[in-house]
């Protein structure tokens, strides 16, 4: 008897993608609580490492440069918690915890960009892309019925949060960077295909209504920087949703007359269509409000009615008013006690990602961290440009790296605005667009 080897791999995908994704869900909607469902996320490594052994097998494996150079990262960050603090504790949480360890979520990330590959490769991104659009839809809806037995009386917020809010955001984050990254697998199904317009603004509407809970859920317990990734990603993948399946954008990159990532028609299309969905999101949302007479200064991202943002004025405060201390104390090699050193209190520390790995790994570190983010950028320049594909399936390819081109910078731009070196969400995305082990044909 034959076997569906296609079908097999498509089921043996969706279960890997839903194990992380219940995973991440499952921390979200016990925001508040102590990790959660740990068994999720060791099937979700196991059914990983099945299908890096598989392919392994019939190929073979290589390493990306940018890995060897993060690899170093952590070996550098290791020895200066070692000889700083001499907090193992603080080791492990920094590297290889779940609630941020940059080496951890690296590998999560690593893993489902393999997975998300070899769908568009293979084209079963369109049926995989709708399961996962189709969970996440389904998470969202439960996530918000969890939620409301939990509302505050009279704020926009949950009740026993306690300021353990990070996690859940960081989920929530990492959750819609995949879901969009699926919606935009989806997209890919239209091209060169007669598919129903019903069927089009039904996963639109999916996405954007997803968007909008993902929103209201992020606001409910309080995470903004959850708030902004998914403004942001929201924004960059429907720009792109809408400019990928054009007639006259796919013939014209078929016909090589479209050279990617910056020709100028490419670039005239992003302009017009941010602003055109920039603007369409702001009347939706104004509308919205305006519907249902929300008070929207009872929300966290406005300081619950104190109309400002507290969380981000303090990071500020804190840069302008000890930063040149904490960075001049050890320039070349960093020290991860700066922050007590400098101000006596280890709260202070810099919540803006460049400074603060200057402060706490020295020029070092930062040598290594520029490495990395340079040589990925080239990669996805590079990948954006060409590949070893032609026709179709370049065109894809060329478009996703196009498209985590702009999620990186973004993800990068806001980490530098708020968040330190252990924020999961940036090496999460790391390792899934950078795609550090790749495969070739055994000759």
């Amino acid at each position: 008897m034959k076997i569906n080897t296609s079908g097999l791999l498509v089921l043996f995908f969706g279960i890997q993608i839903s194990f992380f994704i219940l995973y991440l869900n499952s921390n979200i909607v016990n925001v508040g609580e102590m990790g959660t469902a740990l068994p999720l996320l060791i099937g979700y490594v196991v059914f990983s490492l099945i299908l890096i052994l598989a392919i392994w097998i019939k190929k073979n494996i290589h390493l990306r440069i940018h890995f060897i150079i993060f690899s170093f990262l952590i070996v550098w960050t290791s020895v200066r918690v070692t000889i700083d603090l001499g907090d193992m504790e603080y080791l492990k949480q920094i590297t290889i915890a779940t609630t941020g360890g940059m080496l951890l979520f690296y590998f999560l990330g690593a893993f489902l960009s393999i997975t998300y590959q070899s769908s568009l490769v293979n084209n079963y991104n369109g049926g995989i892309a709708q399961f996962v659009l189709t969970v996440f839809f389904i998470l969202q809806i439960w996530t918000l019925y969890n939620f409301s037995h939990r509302l505050h009386p009279h704020l926009f917020y949950l009740l026993n949060i306690d300021g353990s809010y990070q996690r859940a955001g960081d989920f929530l984050s990492i959750s819609f960077i995949i879901f969009s990254y699926f919606y935009l697998a989806y997209i890919f199904t239209r091209i060169g295909r007669m598919v129903s317009k019903i069927a089009v603004v039904f996963w639109m509407f999916t996405y954007t209504v997803s968007t909008l809970m993902a929103l209201v859920s992020s606001q409910l317990f309080g995470s903004n920087s959850a708030t902004a990734v998914i403004i942001g990603v929201y924004l960059i993948t429907f720009v792109m949703a809408l400019i990928i399946p054009k007639k006259a954008m796919l013939l014209s990159y078929l016909r090589q007359q479209l050279v990617l990532p910056w020709r100028k028609q490419l670039i005239k299309q992003f302009g017009l269509m941010a602003i055109f969905v920039g603007g369409g999101s702001i009347l939706l949302v104004v509308a919205i409000i305006s519907a249902t007479n929300f008070d929207i200064t009872s929300l966290r991202l406005l300081g619950f009615g104190t109309g400002t943002n507290s969380s981000l004025s303090s990071r500020v405060e804190i840069l302008l008013e000890t930063g040149v201390n904490q960075l001049g104390y050890a320039p070349i090699l960093g020290n991860m006690n700066v922050a007590y050193i400098t101000t006596g209190d280890s709260g202070l520390t810099l919540h803006s990602f460049f400074p603060y790995v200057m402060a706490n790994l020295g020029l070092v570190g930062l040598t290594l961290v520029l490495m990395i983010f340079t040589s990925i950028i080239f990669q996805l320049y590079y990948e954006a440009r060409r590949g070893k594909y032609t026709g179709f399936i370049s065109y894809k390819l060329n478009m996703v790296a196009l498209y985590s081109m702009f999620i990186f910078i973004y993800i990068l731009f806001f980490a530098n605005i708020a968040t330190g070196v252990s924020w999961s969400v940036l090496w999460f995305t790391l390792g899934f667009i950078s795609k550090p082990f790749y495969f070739s044909e055994r000759v």
